[in-house]
This record gives structure tokens, C-alpha cells and sequence, in this order.
């Protein structure tokens, strides 16, 4: 295994590339916040799953405990924020609250269960 041509060609740069395209050629676009965005059409990505993982995409730094958290209490159904918290995994706790579940209408839901927006 050659680690050095692995890192070169690792998966991520393709999203990087990408980026930086972006930033180079993309198309400007006004949007609601007044600040804009840059955009192009139909980019495409392409990522090798051989070895059962899965690219995270992204520049910053990730709790990955956490998004595994969520992600398995996602699978089991749950919509219970607490049972994350419990965990230590606090993502979803402003979605719980009494005053955001009210706001959206969902009064007879017990705080802490959130808003099931995929139905939406």
C-alpha cells in the first residue's frame, strides 16, 4: 500500500476540487440574506463504498460519536430528544422545547419528543 498515492487520491479531494471550482467558476445567485451564493449546474461526485465506509464531506470538525448517536436513534424510530441528551448528544434539545413544539402547533406532544419534519 502505497500511503503516500492513497492520500493523494483519497475521495475527499474530489469534494474539495469541487469547491474550489465552485469558488472559481460558479455562477453568483442573490438569495433572501441579500449575501448570495455561488453555484454551478449538475456537478457530479463519485465515491468507492468497497471498503464499507462512507465519506463525511466537510471542512470542519465533527463529533462523530454524536453523529452516530443520532444516526442509530434515527434507525430505532425514536423522535425522544431526551433520549439523546441522556447520551450527552444535545442537537435536537431546541426542538423539543415546549415553546418550539407550541409554536408549531404541536401542543399535545410531551416537550422533548421533536417535531417529525420529514413528514412535512
Amino acid at each position: 500500500m502505497d500511503l503516500t498515492k492513497d492520500l493523494l487520491e483519497h475521495d475527499e479531494y474530489q469534494y474539495l476540487k469541487l469547491v474550489k471550482q465552485i469558488i472559481d467558476t460558479g455562477d453568483k445567485r442573490v438569495d433572501r440574506t441579500g449575501v448570495g451564493t455561488l453555484s454551478i449546474f449538475g456537478a457530479m461526485q463519485r465515491y468507492s463504498l468497497k471498503s464499507n465506509t462512507l465519506p463525511l464531506l466537510t471542512t470542519k470538525r465533527v463529533f462523530t460519536r454524536g453523529v452516530i448517536e443520532e444516526l442509530l436513534w434515527m434507525i430505532s424510530g425514536s423522535t425522544d430528544a431526551k433520549v439523546l441528551a441522556s447520551k450527552g448528544v444535545h442537537i435536537w434539545d431546541p426542538n423539543g422545547s415546549r415553546q418550539f413544539l407550541d409554536n408549531l402547533g404541536f401542543t399535545d406532544r410531551e416537550e422533548g419528543m421533536k417535531a417529525n419534519f420529514k413528514s412535512f
